[in-house]
């Protein structure tokens, strides 16, 4: 019910002219809702401006009550294909699929929360997988995680940047480091 009441909720602000303040720890949901971010730790101001950007330069995993980190992408619908049960996105010169949400308009700008967790780097293109979006990208940085126990990898495939998070031991047996050219799998 929480998701089917979002886009209401985003429609708000423009369809009456007014501003609207949303507080929350759900990072999907701020992703879902706001244009722009403003990070708060014991009543400090801890980052401001388009979610995109505070999303990139600061690590918000210590400030997310589950801890999560991950990109936000800028995309446009592209269409949908039922058959196959899929709506795609466009990503500047690539294609993302995603399971079909009809909801969304054709040509249609989207904002997606790709969860850090979520994300994978091979550094050949992988074949004979079920793992659709397989984007093209470069290391821009590695960045490690809290405790050491895992890495983020920030990747710029086309316009979106894309966070990745593994193991400190894929990393070096992968051979990654900033400026290489990898694979990144949504």
């Amino acid at each position: 019910a929480r998701r089917d009441i979002l886009p209401y909720l985003r429609d708000v602000p423009a369809r009456f002219g007014v501003p609207a303040l949303y507080v929350s720890h759900d990072i999907e949901e701020v992703t879902a809702l706001a244009s722009r971010m403003l990070v708060l730790k014991a009543g400090e101001v801890m980052a401001s401006g388009p979610i995109g950007e505070v999303m990139h330069t600061l690590d918000l995993g210590p400030l997310m009550a589950d801890g999560t980190a991950g990109s936000v992408i800028e995309a446009v619908v592209a269409g949908h294909d039922p058959a196959q049960g899929v709506t795609r996105l466009s990503l500047g010169e690539h294609t993302l699929s995603l399971p079909l949400d009809a909801r969304l308009s054709e040509s249609a700008a989207v904002r997606l929360f790709v969860d850090a967790s979520d994300g994978a780097l091979a550094t050949v293109r992988p074949q004979g997988i079920s793992i659709r979006n397989i984007l093209p990208a470069q290391i821009t940085a590695i960045v490690p995680g809290n405790g050491g126990q895992h890495v983020d990898v920030i990747t710029a495939c086309g316009p979106a940047t894309l966070r990745a998070r593994i193991t400190r031991a894929a990393v070096e047996e992968l051979g990654l480091s900033e400026g290489r050219e990898v694979f990144a799998l949504v």
